[in-house]
């Protein structure tokens, strides 16, 4: 099931004892691994580079409400305020603000608009 432990070799340089000194053992300390972007970034950063990626910007909240309403509006199913429909409306608009904050503006809008007709069709199926 897999090689033995012993038979891994590390990354990492194990450190030398030294000499005993009046008697007891002194260790040096242990090296500190590279924190994880130092180790990552140098293969990435050209890669990136290459395909031409930016980074993804945060849309405004108030931009993807209005843009659900409005495709909201368009479908034809009621959501008037205090109703059930309502509540999961909020609850798919919710949904990609928290869960999925830096992707694109148009993946949230289609994460909000489909989770509160799936919890809608969820509701009717009780």
């Amino acid at each position: 099931m897999g090689p033995n432990l012993s038979s891994l070799r590390s990354r990492w340089s194990h450190p030398q004892l030294q000499e005993p000194v009046s008697g007891g053992v002194e260790r040096q300390p242990e090296p500190k691994p590279q924190d994880l972007k130092s180790l990552i970034q140098p293969p990435i950063r050209p890669f990136t580079d290459e395909i031409g990626y930016s980074p993804l910007k945060k849309m405004s909240n108030d931009a993807l409400w209005k843009a659900m309403r409005s495709y909201a509006d368009n479908t034809g199913v009621p959501y008037k305020e205090g109703t059930h429909s309502w509540l999961m409306f909020k609850v798919g608009y919710v949904y990609p603000v928290v869960c999925f904050p830096l992707h694109p503006f148009e993946v949230q809008l289609y994460i909000g608009i489909h989770s509160w007709l799936g919890l809608l069709l969820d509701g009717q199926a009780e």
